[in-house]
């Protein structure tokens, strides 16, 4: 079921909706709550839901940010990518190793991730040229890489690297 429009307006639900949800899991049926918010974590959706009264956790709930990561981590292991996102949706991109060109924000994110027991991170590089070295001895080697050139010089670093 779709969140937004079919079960909540801003988040707060729509006439019936919770009861609606309630008669599914009675009947044992499994839910799933998709959603094409990208700001905000399964968790953070699921709190909110429930907060409403909706019986959901995070698990219930499909965000087009973690099934690209499950997909990248099932056909693409080691899939690295540049996470630009208003949101701090990392603890959704289980599998994708996450390369940033701030000194401070790919520190930050590097301890953020290494701090979760079902993640770990690869590489991180502060220049596109560095990001390449940086997985140049990891395998699967990816076929192409995606960067960004930013004042005239490539220093920003990959969206997408396709295997």
């Amino acid at each position: 079921m779709d969140i937004d429009g079919v079960l909540t307006v801003s988040w707060r639900p729509l006439p019936g909706a919770v009861a609606a949800v309630w008669r599914l899991r009675d009947a044992g049926l499994k839910i799933a709550l998709l959603t094409n918010t990208t700001s905000r974590t399964r968790a953070s959706i699921a709190a909110t839901l429930e907060g409403a009264g909706f019986p959901v956790t995070a698990g219930d709930v499909l965000t087009a940010p973690a099934l690209a990561a499950g997909y990248l981590a099932e056909h693409y292991p080691g899939a690295r990518c540049l996470l630009l996102n208003s949101g701090d949706i990392r603890a959704d991109l289980e599998g994708v190793v996450l390369v940033d060109d701030h000194p401070a924000v790919r520190a930050g994110l590097r301890g953020l991730l290494e701090d979760e027991d079902d993640l770990r991170v690869a590489a991180t590089a502060a220049t596109a040229r560095e990001g390449f070295e940086a997985i140049a001895d990891l395998r699967p080697q990816p076929d192409s890489a995606t960067v960004a050139a930013q004042r005239n010089r490539i220093d920003s670093i990959f969206c997408t690297i396709y295997y």
